[in-house]
């Protein structure tokens, strides 16, 4: 039931009732008095379970609620019709009932009979027009204009009618800055009063917990540390034990909020104005890690330090705090983990486990957190589809024919291979051969069932297409070409249900080419790059990508020496039919070594249209990363600050990465595009934690672009591959 409609029933309710105790003698007075659906008010109400927990209801006694008695026997109101109940102006209550004195605040009007032009005042001060939002004729927004603290009436005006809810709002004669923080506690509030006279001994309280560090600085301000407390609004008392006033209360004045990111962690949350927020997960468990070291800037002697709480959080607080800022976490047995140079309050620094990885971390008495049972993998993301091929002839009328693809010769035969779309260029699907089916259909050797050739392949779930290459394969080195091509679109795949009935028609000649030039290549370093390499695979969208790949070769992949020449993708379909909104998704890359070692750069350009002419790639390939201090071989530097250097255009992120000489993962660090550097400072000198392990240290440097991505609102999921459109990594050896 929505709330504007039990409103109604509580508005005709309270009618019944009223009208009930005063003309209860002459029922049929009564009944002439009273509209239908207050009665139907009453019935309903009377016999539902809606618990007054969930809804205010007012008490039948207010007389704010109503105006005069004939307002409530007013029998125009409709329990359907919320346009007719406009013409009873009620003001029902304020939500929420009470503010600072400063005002500034938003609150909601609730009541009866609002319209765009109706006027509201609080203790004789009406609000700006600019200030008030018609919402419904239930409901007025407004920003509260500043008042004197105690309660105060509420008068709405619509032209001469007008309703007051007596004593409807109260100004608080406290006022607090910021009025929101962390559940971890330790936000620096301060705390202004009107009229107040705040002593050397005040006291705060945030609900029954003491408020920590309280500073005198005048008869009527104050500051102090938020104690941690659960998420919700709490409570602001401040007394002075040693005086007979009654406290100062300010209700609900300070939201507690739990400023984690536990599904993509990273920063949220405004720019930074004297407090930052932080909460540290582990990466893999997902659970927030208890005792971590954690440092804003780079100086190991700031007093922005501590260890995290049972939450896996701590908060800092500074009147000088403000961004940029860069944060450090470690932890024993983790990954220590940075974001480098950002602006915003709330931070969730996923840091990544050790344990299993280093033996010096086998021993689990060591962690104060439990680790969950990981839940098996039941494999429900694979499927089964079968159905049939058909060839179509020229005639249309003469099926199942292989006289489309070229006789083979000796040593080679007719096949069709059959397989599903990819979630996306890079992913990888489940083995199509690992049903007991048929996947591969040799001429000869399979029977004709109802329509064409029967396969049965396994598959990932969800909505794809399927598609058959037919072609001729060499029988021994099972190298195969491919000249005709079909695709069924709109299938879906159930998790564990075999989705049959999917036939496909193997009609689209592979007769077309498709050409791509680059220009203006960034510059190479004395490593590499070596080669080049690109693939275009046809994109279909919200259906996955059809990558093309046959016994181990794909049919889409070009390789050259030489970035100048062009490389010539062959055997493409036409982009008609079943095809005619694909795309290419094309991926170019410039590699080192026949694994893509780094030095690399390469880039992923979607929405590529069909052309006949080549689609020329100019400045496009992200620079190679560059080592400045320290360069292959050298030491450590004494600054504790890793720089390179890079041309071409400017990435949105930097991934660095540190493996020390150990061989174990030892920083991953977030460091914006625009910087071409990073601090590693010195932990060895806090307790349980060490430098970087000594011998020779892997230091990477990876750049990113994501479209779309604004660093101050970075979140770790970006840093999977299938968020980036360009990619380039470089690897550096040093001594520690």
């Amino acid at each position: 039931m929505s709330f504007t409609l039990l409103h109604g029933i509580i508005v005709d309710l309270k009618r019944v009732i009223v009208l009930f105790l005063k003309c209860s003698a002459n029922a049929e007075s009564c009944e002439k008095r009273v509209n239908p659906s207050a009665w139907l008010a009453f019935l309903i109400l009377s016999g539902c379970c809606c618990s007054t927990d969930r809804f205010d209801l007012p008490a039948l006694s207010e007389p704010s609620n109503r105006q005069s008695d004939a307002a409530l026997e007013d029998d125009s109101a409709s329990l359907l019709d919320i346009d007719a109940q406009a013409s009873e102006l009620l003001v029902i209550r304020m939500v929420p009932a009470s503010g600072p004195f400063v005002g500034g605040n938003q609150v909601l009007v609730r009541g009866s009979g609002f319209t765009s032009e109706s006027r509201v005042y609080i203790g004789g001060r009406m609000v700006r027009s600019q200030d008030a939002t018609f919402v419904d004729t239930n409901r007025l927004s407004i920003i509260v204009p500043a008042g004197e603290p105690g309660p105060s009436d509420v008068l709405v005006e619509r032209g001469s009618d007008s309703a007051t809810l007596e004593g409807g709002y109260t100004y608080s004669a406290l006022y607090l800055d910021p009025a929101s923080g962390s559940t971890a506690g330790g936000t620096l509030v301060e705390i202004i009063g009107n009229g107040t006279a705040f002593s050397e001994g005040v006291e705060v309280r945030f609900d029954s917990e003491a408020c920590l560090d309280v500073r005198r600085f005048s008869p009527t301000r104050l500051s102090c540390r938020t104690p941690p407390m659960r998420a919700g609004a709490a409570d602001v008392t401040v007394f002075d034990p040693a005086s007979k006033e009654k406290p100062l209360v300010a209700e609900e004045a300070f939201l507690y909020i739990d400023t984690a990111n536990a599904t993509n962690g990273g920063l949220a949350g405004e720019p930074i104005e004297g407090t930052i927020n932080v909460t540290v997960f582990d990466s893999t468990l997902g659970i927030r890690l208890q005792g971590v070291f954690v440092m804003v800037g780079d100086d190991i002697n700031t007093p922005l330090q501590g260890l995290t709480d049972e939450r896996g959080q701590i908060t800092f607080s500074d009147p000088g705090l403000a961004g940029p800022v860069t944060v450090h976490a470690a932890l024993k047995c983790f990954e220590k983990g940075s974001i480098v140079s950002f602006d915003a309050t709330d931070v969730t620094i996923f840091l990544r486990t050790l344990i299993g990885i280093d033996p010096a971390c086998m021993d689990f008495d060591l962690f104060e957190f439990e680790i969950p049972d990981l839940p098996e993998d039941s494999g429900r993301a694979m499927t089964t589809i079968s159905g049939e091929l058909v060839l179509p002839q020229r005639d249309e009328f003469y099926y199942n024919d292989w006289n489309r693809i070229p006789q083979p010769r000796d040593n080679e035969q007719r096949v069709i291979y059959i397989f599903t779309t990819q979630a996306s260029a890079t992913s990888l699907n489940p083995n199509p051969k690992t049903a007991e089916g048929l996947q591969r259909v040799v001429e000869g050797e399979t029977a004709v069932a109802n329509a064409g050739f029967p396969y049965k392949i396994t598959s990932r779930s969800g909505g794809l297409a399927v598609y058959a290459l037919a072609g001729i394969e060499n029988r021994n080195k099972r190298e195969f070409f491919p000249y005709l091509m079909g695709v069924t679109r709109d299938v879906i795949a159930t998790p564990g249900k075999e989705t049959n009935g999917v036939d496909i028609l193997v009609d689209i000649p592979l007769d077309r080419e498709f050409q791509v030039k680059l220009l203006e290549l960034p510059q190479s370093t004395p490593e590499g790059p070596l080669r080049f390499r690109a693939q275009a695979h046809v994109d279909l969208g919200g259906q996955g990508v059809i990558v093309r790949e046959v016994n181990g070769n794909s049919i889409d992949l070009v390789s050259k020496s030489n970035g100048d020449a062009t490389f010539r993708f062959l055997a493409q379909p036409a982009m008609i039919d079943s095809l005619a909104d694909g795309r290419y998704a094309l991926l170019v890359g410039w590699y080192t070594g026949s694994d893509d070692e780094p030095p690399y750069t390469a880039m992923i350009k979607r929405g590529v249209e069909q052309s006949v002419e080549p689609l020329v790639l100019r400045k496009e390939l992200l620079g190679l990363p560059q080592a400045v201090a320290p360069k292959d071989g050298e030491s450590i530097p004494q600054d504790r600050i890793l720089s390179w250097t890079a041309d071409g255009p400017q990435p949105d992120l930097h991934i660095v990465t540190i493996e020390g000489g150990d061989g174990y993962p030892a920083w991953r660090q977030i460091v914006p595009g625009r910087l071409r550097e990073t601090p590693i400072p010195d932990l060895g000198s806090i307790a349980n934690l060490q430098d970087i392990a000594q011998g020779r240290v892997i230091w990477k440097v990876r750049a990113v672009r994501i479209p779309e991505f604004r660093f101050n609102q970075f979140q770790y999921d970006v840093l999977s591959s299938r968020y980036w459109t360009h990619d380039a990594l470089n690897a550096f050896g040093i001594k520690r």
